[in-house]
């Protein structure tokens, strides 16, 4: 019986892992030190806009099934409007910065964010004491609408840069 090399443990011989055609070259140098801003103005309009909705959606569904929710509506909102707009604050997205820097950074502001919404529902659930259902829905809808929003609004201006097909221009990695 023969060894297999290391880093290849059930992979038949001569097989890398890799898919077929699947040749991923590094980013630029010049892209990941390059400095990436933020849609400032449509993070923060998410994070009030869309409880809000999901908010008008709630009372327009709770209103007719089930009437005694109603007042959880808001103290709920108000939790995912709170909450939500930490993360970006934490995170200090209306600076720019590289790249590399933007990874964890963002999910720093995921957690803060969730942290957030969880902390103002506790204060707002306590201090008003509506229905828990209705309560839970809202500012979890929220928290989880924003969330969805700001990873496409990030992950829009974190795309890595079109990579020339053919020798156009030249070496890629040498672009300004």
């Amino acid at each position: 019986m023969s060894q297999m090399p290391t880093g290849t443990k059930g992979m038949a011989p001569g097989m890398s892992g890799a898919a077929v055609g699947s040749e991923r070259r590094p980013a630029p140098d010049w892209y990941l030190k390059q400095p990436v801003e933020m849609p400032v103005a449509q993070v923060f309009a998410a994070s009030v806009v869309l409880p809000v909705l999901i908010a008008l959606v709630a009372w327009i569904l709770f209103g007719t099934a089930r009437p005694k929710g109603v007042s959880a509506i808001m103290p709920a909102m108000l939790a995912g409007v709170v909450g939500t707009l930490l993360g970006p604050l934490v995170a200090r997205v209306w600076v720019a910065r590289p790249v590399t820097q933007w990874g964890m950074l963002l999910l720093g502001s995921q957690g803060a964010s969730f942290f957030g919404v969880l902390g103002a529902s506790l204060l707002l659930y306590w201090a008003t004491r509506p229905d828990p259902v209705t309560f839970l829905l809202v500012a979890g809808g929220s928290f989880f609408a924003v969330q969805v929003v700001h990873a496409r609004l990030y992950a829009s201006r974190l795309r890595r840069p079109p990579v020339p097909s053919g020798p156009v221009g030249g070496d890629v990695d040498s672009a300004p």
